[in-house]
């Protein structure tokens, strides 16, 4: 979802510095960016780094979410392909599921925002998960909600932990990166896209066919 259908990463990070900042703890959007959107760590041991204490995390965190709420409102708007291809893949049938490493309270957020909610049968957020991203449990989740096995499903990622929980799934995945994540290894993708405008229906169907004829299922 962040760096997918908005590119939100930086909003959260800009959300983070601001309510960093409030309380006199240092973060710079850069540090979010290495260690959270490309190497899959968590806010909370940034926070902790800066020297915050954990009994006020969840203040800080409320706080956050009321300046990332603001600032989506502000400057957040679909990525290039996204509504057409959602609504491309629901003119069609073809069931979407959301596998996201946000927290829910922030998904929902995002849906409203853009009013997305009405392309997905099924929104799988952080808390779903005991595992996060690289780890593929919310791919294998997801499969199993829809009933088939994770190589006839396809996957759009953003980031190389998405990616690369998408091939521990066994799932094929394009990869769709922002200035954000570009420069992170996406090597595991079966494919690289500018952009969701190069992603049509077919080109989903046609590789998860030929996954699955490599495969032998």
């Amino acid at each position: 979802m962040d760096g997918l259908l908005v590119d939100s990463e930086p909003i959260h990070a800009a959300a983070y510095v601001t309510a960093f900042g409030e309380v006199g703890l240092p973060l710079h959007p850069e540090q979010y960016r290495q260690q959270v959107t490309l190497g899959g760590g968590s806010i909370r041991e940034l926070y902790a780094q800066a020297g915050g204490m954990p009994e006020e995390w969840p203040a800080i965190f409320a706080r956050k979410q009321e300046l990332f709420a603001r600032y989506l409102a502000e400057r957040g708007v679909p990525l290039p392909g996204a509504i057409t291809l959602l609504a491309a893949l629901a003119a069609r049938g073809t069931p979407c599921v959301l596998a996201t490493g946000a927290g829910r309270s922030s998904a929902e957020v995002v849906l409203r925002h853009l009013n997305l909610q009405r392309f997905f049968c099924l929104v799988l957020a952080g808390e779903d998960v005991r595992r996060a991203k690289p780890d593929p449990e919310v791919f294998h989740k997801a499969a199993r909600a829809l009933a088939v096995r994770p190589g006839e499903c396809v996957c759009l990622e953003d980031s190389p932990k998405g990616v690369a929980a998408a091939a521990a799934a066994g799932i094929p995945c394009i990869a769709v990166p922002t200035a954000w994540t570009k420069t992170g290894d996406l090597s595991r993708a079966a494919l690289v896209a500018a952009s969701l405008e190069q992603v049509t229906p077919q080109l989903l169907e046609e590789l998860a066919t030929a996954h699955c004829a490599k495969q032998g299922v």
